[in-house]
């Protein structure tokens, strides 16, 4: 079929002039590990760059909401891959420090209630409490949690594994409630990332070195990715009207995949002006303009299929493992799925294009189910350096091991063995961000989604874009000290 549809791409499109093929040498430091032998490794250790200790068989509880229970409970080893790669990265940790790592799920919808109750009766037991990104404001406002920046000596934030950019996102007056890093696998299941199939991509005259090339020369960016999918659409089913049945350069039919562009072009929806006031970034002539340009891209495109049409069933992810689609934005973990139904060769992965060139670095969406940490505020402080350094040990050992382990087995091997797919996923993982409205997401739930709403109307309107903003919905997060914000205190 994808042949056919190159024949009449032909005939609609001049086909754009190729890049020269070159393979790119380089390689990241996490791609560079991956493939070193075992001795290398053992003399790279991460956890030999962080202090020393014996905790005498001391528990260290971590606890998340139900939902995400397979992240951090493991007890023996089952044979069952993520049971058995969180056990092996326990027991490294419990090894090493002579301590006892236990995770506990806790019912979705008593989640911080549960929490609060301990904090109420000074029971510092918890030692880490997991929390989805949507939900970060409710422990948030509610006080539940210590300050990383005041965790002592024991953690080092200054590394890569606990993701700078995103935590000095979440840092407001020197005030970080939950930080984010490499512990656990949460960051593999909830990055953005795009997709492309290689064989319609080549047929329509970019190959996966064009693609590389372009990336690396910061070629990749929105116009271009724009062209290259223009009049990409292959009646299939030849019923003359967009379907499930169809060929598409791009699809993107759910929520999370129109809401993913602001942040990808490395635009926060919130600042915080002098005065230390919540001001929107949004209500701007460029902004209105930019979400209008972003409209007509999805609604006006050929080859772009954004519908919310009840005929129309499929999924993007539906649509690119049934070999219909030239690109798509989805979760990396998705990769596993279209390994598997569409073999290791047939699809590459890339960061979401730049805005422009102007745009200094890569930006990759982190989705609202990512989980967070947050440090119970009734931990005793006999008690702060104990879970600091613990912490810091399993997201050293996570970055080194587990998440190595998880690229491979979501990729069936080619993180380790395929150079440049390691190299886009190194890419991507060190700028995944998020938007600073986290914090206040319940707060200004109408202003964080109004981008999305609009994205998904069949119809484009600056008036109603501004209306769907709601002008007074950020004075309900201004009073910073609600939430536990106060310069100088």
């Amino acid at each position: 079929m994808k042949r056919i549809f190159c024949l009449i791409l032909a005939m609609l499109v001049l086909l754009p002039t190729l890049f020269a093929c070159k393979n790119d040498e380089g390689s990241t430091q996490t791609g560079e590990q991956e493939v070193q032998s075992s001795e290398d490794q053992e003399s790279n250790d991460l956890l030999d760059t962080i202090p020393t200790g014996s905790y005498s068989k001391k528990e260290f509880l971590i606890a998340v909401p139900e939902r995400n229970k397979d992240e951090v409970c493991s007890d023996s080893l089952s044979g069952e891959f993520v049971n058995d790669t969180v056990y092996k990265w326990y027991e490294k940790i419990n090894l090493r420090y002579d301590v006892s790592i236990r995770g506990e799920a806790r019912s979705n919808t008593e989640f911080f209630d549960k929490q609060k109750n301990e904090i109420d009766a000074g029971q510092g037991t918890v030692h880490l409490y997991g929390c989805t990104l949507i939900s970060v404001a409710t422990p948030i406002r509610a006080k539940l949690y210590k300050n990383w920046n005041t965790m002592g000596n024991m953690i080092n934030l200054n590394t890569d594994r606990w993701d700078r950019n995103i935590n000095e996102k979440l840092t407001w007056m020197d005030k970080l409630y939950v930080l984010s890093g490499d512990l656990g696998y949460s960051k593999i299941d909830n990055t953005m990332v795009t997709y492309y199939n290689k064989e319609i991509m080549s047929d329509l005259g970019y190959s996966t070195a064009d693609l590389l090339k372009m990336v690396d020369e910061k070629d990749w960016t929105f116009e271009a990715f724009e062209k290259m999918i223009k009049n990409t659409y292959l009646d299939a089913d030849k019923d003359k009207k967009k379907g499930d049945g169809d060929v598409y350069g791009y699809v993107a039919q759910s929520l999370s995949s129109h809401d993913v562009w602001l942040t990808q072009f490395g635009i926060d929806s919130i600042a915080l002006d002098e005065s230390d006031t919540i001001v929107s970034t949004l209500r701007t002539p460029e902004m209105v303009s930019l979400v209008g340009k972003l409209w007509k891209f999805l609604h006006k495109n050929e080859g772009v299929l954004s519908s919310n049409d009840i005929s129309i069933t499929k999924t993007e992810y539906d649509f690119f493992a049934d070999d219909q689609a030239a690109m798509i934005t989805g979760t990396l973990s998705s990769a596993e799925r279209f390994a598997e139904e569409l073999g290791t060769n047939s699809f590459g992965i890339l960061p979401a294009p730049l805005l422009d060139k102007n745009q200094n670095d890569y930006c990759t969406k982190l989705t609202s189910n990512y989980l967070t940490w947050g440090v119970s505020k009734a931990t005793p402080e006999a008690d702060i350096d104990f879970v600091a350094h613990i912490t810091d040990a399993l997201c050293a050992e996570s970055s080194q091991t587990l998440y190595p382990a998880f690229y491979n087995h979501i990729l069936k091997e080619k993180y380790s063995k395929d150079e440049d797919m390691a190299r886009m996923i190194d890419l991507i993982m060190q700028k995944a961000t998020v938007d600073r409205t986290a914090i206040f997401s319940a707060e200004i739930t109408q202003y964080i989604t109004s981008v999305r709403n609009t994205l998904d109307k069949s119809a484009f309107s600056e008036g109603e874009f501004l209306s769907e903003l709601g002008s007074g919905k950020l004075q309900n997060a201004n009073n910073l000290y609600t939430f536990g914000y106060k310069r100088n205190q």
